[in-house]
């Protein structure tokens, strides 16, 4: 029995029960030395840094973004008063053009036959007349002396296109005035470079040749 009870030595001298649990005990701090912990994981994985365009900050999809810039919600909550103030201009221009369309669609005016959104050149109209070589624009507060107007203009008439502009806010408070005008141009009697407050007419290359 007491035999039994005996330990048995491995050939060093130690007790080969012993030996097993200090093998499975370093074993295991060999385990959690190889087993990095969830922190430190956590630690690692941190977003590359933008080394060469601008030390110091995170790249986001490769995107470029100097500093002293916001990115996100941040950038555009410091524009909202812009944004909300550039839709209502669309707005007030979307009906102004609603409203005159209504007026010239289905040869409406004295029978004239109007369409929209022409393309000339690389460009678009308003609406145009084909049978008078009109263009009617409907302008907004964005418009006042942009050179990119003046280019749009010269284009179409070069290419043979008389181009009359008018407010969207005439269209909207004095629309009669406003397709008054508009008949002028269609029957001739508005031949000539006009350019006044409240509208402005830009004849034709052809016409100021004649």
């Amino acid at each position: 029995m007491e035999d039994s009870r005996r330990l048995h030595f491995s050939s060093f001298g130690t007790p080969i029960g012993a030996v097993s649990s200090a093998s499975a005990a370093t074993g295991r701090q060999r385990e959690c030395i190889a087993r990095p912990s969830k922190v430190a994981k956590a630690q690692t994985k941190t977003r590359p840094r933008c080394k060469k365009n601008f030390p110091g900050q995170p790249c986001v999809h490769g995107e470029k973004v100097p500093e002293g810039r916001m990115r996100g919600s941040a950038m555009r909550g410091s524009n909202e008063p812009k944004v909300a103030r550039a839709r209502q201009l669309r707005k007030v221009e979307n009906d102004a053009e609603e409203k005159l369309w209504s007026e010239l669609r289905a040869r409406r005016l004295n029978g004239h036959k109007f369409i929209r959104q022409l393309p000339i050149g690389p460009y678009f109209a308003d609406f145009a007349c084909r049978e008078a070589n009109l263009v009617v624009e409907v302008d907004g507060s964005q418009h006042a002396n942009r050179s990119r107007d003046r280019y749009r203009d010269e284009t179409m008439n070069r290419n043979g296109w008389s181009v009359l502009r008018v407010w969207h806010a005439d269209v909207l408070k004095s629309r009669k005035s406003v397709l008054d005008t508009i008949v002028a141009a269609l029957d001739g009697r508005l031949d000539r470079k006009m350019i006044a407050v409240d509208v402005k007419f830009l004849p034709s290359s052809a016409s100021e040749t004649r």
